[in-house]
This record gives C-alpha cells, sequence and structure tokens, in this order.
C-alpha cells in the first residue's frame, strides 16, 4: 500500500513539474500578444511580468524585458514601478547566481522606493537584498555598507 501511495505521490510531482514550465510559456505568450495594447504604468508591468515569467525559462529574454521595464518607467516618469523594474531585474540575476549586478539594482529600487516613501516595496526588496547575502553566505554584511 505504502508503495502505491510513494508513485502516486511521485506521479503527481512529476506532472506538476512538467505542466509548469508549459503554464508559464503560455503566461509569457498572454502577455506578448498584450504589449502592443497597453500603455503608462500598464505597459511597465506587462515588461515586469516578462522579466519575471522569463526568469525561470529566459534569462537573456529576462533581462530584456527587465531592462526595457526600467527604460519605459524612467521614460513616463513612474519612479514605483521603475523600482519595482528594479527590483524584479535583480531577482532574475539574484536567482542566475550573479550577485553583485542583483545587488546593485536592489540599492537602486531601495533608494527610489525610501525617496516615494513606499515602505512595503522598501522592506520586500531589503528582504531580497538580505537573501543574496545569504546566498553568498556573507553574515556580516549589511545594508550600511
Amino acid at each position: 500500500m505504502q508503495k502505491k501511495v510513494t508513485l502516486l505521490i511521485f506521479s503527481i510531482l512529476l506532472l506538476i513539474s512538467i505542466s509548469s514550465p508549459a503554464q508559464i510559456q503560455l503566461k509569457i505568450d498572454s502577455l506578448k500578444k498584450s504589449l502592443p495594447n497597453v500603455t503608462g504604468e500598464e505597459k511597465v508591468r506587462v515588461l515586469r511580468d516578462l522579466c519575471y515569467y522569463n526568469g525561470t525559462l529566459n534569462f537573456d529574454s529576462a533581462v530584456l524585458y527587465g531592462n526595457q521595464a526600467i527604460a519605459y518607467a524612467k521614460e513616463i516618469g513612474h519612479r514605483d514601478q521603475l523600482g519595482a523594474a528594479y527590483d524584479d531585474l535583480g531577482s532574475v540575476y539574484a536567482h542566475s547566481g550573479m550577485h553583485e549586478s542583483a545587488l546593485d539594482l536592489y540599492k537602486k529600487a531601495i533608494t527610489i522606493f525610501k525617496n516615494t516613501n513606499n515602505r512595503k516595496s522598501e522592506a520586500y526588496t531589503t528582504h531580497n537584498f538580505g537573501y543574496v547575502y545569504l546566498a553568498k553566505a556573507d553574515y556580516l554584511t549589511t545594508l550600511m555598507d
């Protein structure tokens, strides 16, 4: 009986892992399709989502969309979306093991969130910043450096 339960659990986990990249790709395709139809803050959000979802499948595409989100947020002057775009791109670099690039992007995001008084986003990005130091096993470095 225990072998059947173990086999069932393994089968379910296998199906989840197989369908997950396909589901992500469907989301990416949907976002790409919507991109020409959005402007302003919504366009930055779509570009950020494309950065985020591509982060697990295609590093180069994630970086491309992240940089586009940053450029467009600057163009329209939306500071909070700019900070969020820096945070999203930082996460792509962090998950790819490019810690210094991630830290640089997180610092930019934190500065923006402090200036816009967006404490929730500042706290979230500070958490991400700390995650990188944890991943580097650098337990003594702080944001004050």
